[in-house]
């Protein structure tokens, strides 16, 4: 069995926890594919006339799926790409228009089977976190960390997908990142990052065979990253201890219906922590991404930037506004 050959296929379930097989047009480029089943033992250990153990019980059944895939466009037109949608909406995000964003209300859980050469890993009940990381010369991507329940283990072939994306990701060069926090300022970076930190649960269910349910989301503290070289004409300290917020802002792709903006309404700088790339002097700089008006911390945005205006230094599409939060 060879570990490159590994397909992930994903499915928005009608029911929470209840197994949703994904079809052959639910598959999903991914890489890095981690499906690790847990079960929980129940330690027998009663008191007896010798130091001897007794068996062990198997009791709540669930699983970890990690894996990343890349950022990228639909390819034909301004719509979040479909499976991406699928994978974000199971983070507690909702679509609006051809954004995504965070809601606060009702969970989505995602059927999984990841396939493993000649295993097919089916996982129920699956909701997760996102991280969105990027490198300088390389594509972004989504990263995925899904908790859910077993559904089953067992042999099987691998799928003859239908419909994988043909649409090249766009790379980390020519775009456009700013931010204004205290003033607006240039800043020269290799990587960058944007973390949900979804809190995700298990909800336990006696009614089932794995003792538990499906998953859900009861918490965030979003935050995020960047390294700039260290630039003596901003005041980091400043913007650090006078608690300011701004705005942050950045665009990857300059090609129609393969482009995404990332926006943050309102982060703050938590540290400003020395680094050395390469001789060149950086920071590390971490930031919270905060609420403007509620359940919009991040907007991610698939909508046409090809013709764009500049207002506080953040790229904003001229036809394109963000809606109520779906519930």
């Amino acid at each position: 069995m060879l570990t490159r050959l590994t397909q992930v296929l994903v499915k928005a379930e009608t029911t929470n926890g209840t197994w949703n097989a994904p079809e052959n047009t639910g598959g999903i480029l991914a890489y890095e594919v981690v499906a690790t089943p847990a079960f929980e033992m129940f330690k027998r250990d009663p008191m007896h006339s010798d130091l001897s153990r007794y068996q062990s019980l198997t009791g709540k059944q669930t699983a970890s799926i990690t894996f990343k895939t890349e950022v990228r466009g639909d390819g034909a037109s301004v719509d979040p790409p479909d499976n991406i949608q699928v994978l974000l909406l199971a983070c507690k995000m909702a679509v609006s228009g051809s954004t995504i964003i965070p809601k606060s209300t009702s969970d989505t859980t995602i059927s999984i089977q990841v396939e493993e050469d000649g295993i097919h890993k089916q996982f129920k009940g699956c909701g997760g976190n996102v991280r969105l990381t990027g490198t300088a010369g390389e594509p972004m991507f989504f990263e995925f960390t899904f908790m859910g329940t077993i559904h089953d283990i067992a042999a099987g072939t691998l799928t003859t997908l239908s419909g994988i994306p043909t649409t090249v990701p766009p790379i980390l060069i020519s775009a456009s990142f700013s931010t204004n926090v205290g003033s607006s300022q240039s800043h020269l970076i290799n990587t960058i990052e944007f973390d949900l930190q979804n809190e995700v649960v298990m909800s336990p269910d006696i009614n089932t065979s794995t003792g538990v349910k499906a998953a859900k989301i009861v918490g965030r503290e979003p935050v995020g990253s960047f390294d700039p070289e260290y630039n003596t004409t901003y005041d980091w300290l400043d913007a650090i201890i006078s608690n300011t917020q701004g705005t942050l802002s950045l665009t990857l792709g300059s090609s129609q219906y393969n482009n995404i903006r990332i926006t943050c309404p309102q982060i703050r700088f938590l540290a400003m922590d020395p680094m050395d790339r390469d001789g060149i002097r950086a920071l590390t700089v971490p930031f919270e991404m905060n609420r403007s008006s509620g359940n919009d911390e991040i907007v991610l945005d698939w909508s046409d930037l090809l013709t764009v205006n500049t207002y506080d230094s953040i790229t904003i599409a001229t036809e394109d506004t963000v809606g109520t939060p779906a519930p």
